[in-house]
């Protein structure tokens, strides 16, 4: 066995953990292999990990790949091993066992995802807790779960560019247990995860001195009208900083760590609180969100593919 967290998945990217999973993302099979090429020739082969992202792949028979020289994904997910590469082959059809030859095929789509939500119904709860007993037996599936904007049956709509979802953020939740793929995302948009936050962490890494993010911005909205509302905040904790300590709709206040001891490992918890002053009794209000920051000493991801001999 190798393992990748060996090559500091830290120091592969030093702008932020999110970035530390790069996709190469292939419309076509054929694609991968050009970005295979490209990956290779900018000296990032040793670098550390990344993902293969390649879709549009119909049908499992030869024929999904042009003549002469196919570049099928069986190929595919030889040079990326090759590479220390991971692959989703989304956008694919269900696992035939190619993942047992080369373990580094980590998930495929081959479901009704929930991107079909876009332009129909069909991605509803029924669909959700039928499919995991008859396309999960094929292996692994990248469903791309989590939406925010949730509404009834009587209420769903498809809206292309503003997706929905049926059902509740529970179901949502619930799939990133139930549907069996060790690559999952987050399919929404970053913005709707971060309008309603019930908590927020930071994560101090004494590895390679980051904090993860600096900092985080929150916008109180009127969710009501578009009247404004004039609104205050509380902090409760020292190890961080909050302000502006008062502002109007849609002005923003921003969250920073700046009071913590980077050379000990433990655990800072806080909150803050926003009240609304005008007009008085507004409704939601006051809304508390919940802080919290780790000093870790440990890389933080860790990926474990076999070594693989051809």
């Amino acid at each position: 066995m190798i393992s990748l967290s060996d090559k500091e998945f830290a120091d592969f990217k030093k702008t932020s953990p999110a970035e530390d999973l790069i996709d190469l993302v292939a419309l076509m099979p054929w694609w991968a292999g050009v970005l295979l090429a490209i990956y290779t020739c900018l000296g990032s082969g040793d670098l550390g990990l990344a993902r293969v992202v390649c879709g549009r792949t119909r049908r499992d028979c030869r024929r999904s790949a042009p003549a002469p020289d196919p570049f099928t994904l069986c190929r595919v997910a030889r040079e990326a091993a090759a590479r220390h590469l991971l692959v989703d082959f989304h956008g694919a059809y269900k696992p035939t066992g190619l993942y047992r030859t080369w373990p580094n095929v980590v998930t495929s789509e081959g479901v009704l995802g929930l991107e079909q939500s876009k332009w129909g119904p069909a991605a509803s709860p029924d669909n959700a807790v039928t499919f995991p007993f008859m396309r999960m037996l094929a292996g692994p599936v990248d469903y791309t779960p989590g939406a925010m904007l949730n509404a009834t049956k009587a209420d769903f709509r498809p809206v292309f560019n503003r997706p929905m979802s049926q059902g509740t953020r529970a179901h949502q939740l619930s799939m990133y247990g139930v549907f069996e793929s060790p690559l999952q995302m987050l399919a929404d948009s970053p913005s709707n995860y971060r309008k309603e936050p019930d908590s927020l962490a930071f994560l101090y890494n004494q590895r390679n001195g980051r904090l993860w993010p600096p900092f985080f911005e929150l916008v109180p909205e009127n969710i009501g009208s578009d009247e404004p509302l004039a609104w205050q905040l509380a902090q409760d904790g020292a190890w961080f900083e909050a302000s502006p300590a008062t502002g109007t709709t849609p002005a923003a206040f921003r969250i920073v760590p700046t009071a913590f001891d980077t050379s000990a490992l433990g655990t800072y918890t806080g909150a803050v609180t926003v009240t609304v002053v005008d007009p008085p009794g507004t409704a939601g209000s006051p809304q508390t969100t919940s802080l919290r920051l780790d000093v870790v000493d440990r890389p933080v991801f860790y990926t474990f593919v076999p070594l693989v001999r051809r």
